[in-house]
């Protein structure tokens, strides 16, 4: 694996073990309860430079589009479809 998918699988596998703990502090059992709201909390919280958080949220984007687009009813709209976080 060269060094940018290694890089990439990191922050796949950082973003979902992130966004899974917040969902569980929230109580959440469901993607799809996930609002716009909740990804302006999670991603104000994170301790990164506004290079890295622009990755992240990158990341982040992908995974609930592929949710939106992939899976059958996972969701009926993408939470971070009004979330704009210019970095």
């Amino acid at each position: 694996m060269n060094g940018t998918l290694a890089k990439q699988g990191v922050y796949n596998v950082l973003t979902q073990k992130q966004i899974t703990t917040y969902a569980e502090s929230k109580g959440y059992v469901f993607l799809d309860q996930i609002t716009a709201d909740d990804i302006d909390l999670f991603w104000a919280n994170w301790k990164l430079g506004p290079r890295a958080k622009g990755k992240r949220l990158t990341t982040l984007r992908a995974f609930f589009r592929f949710c939106v687009n992939r899976v059958a009813g996972a969701f009926v709209r993408d939470p971070l479809d009004i979330v704009d976080h210019s970095v």
